[in-house]
């Protein structure tokens, strides 16, 4: 399970997400980050 995700700061305001459950749910508006999040969740997950 993936506890904390590591953000570029280019993209995003935080650097980091933490606080992270086994289930949680990404919502926003368009152009928001959303589909960008999910990509670094998946490279995180697979670098594990």
């Amino acid at each position: 399970m993936i506890d904390v995700i590591d953000l570029p700061s280019d993209r995003f305001e935080s650097e980091q997400i933490s606080g992270l459950r086994k289930k949680n749910y990404i919502f926003g508006k368009n152009g928001s980050g959303k589909s960008s999040l999910t990509k670094l969740l998946r490279k995180q997950k697979n670098e594990e």
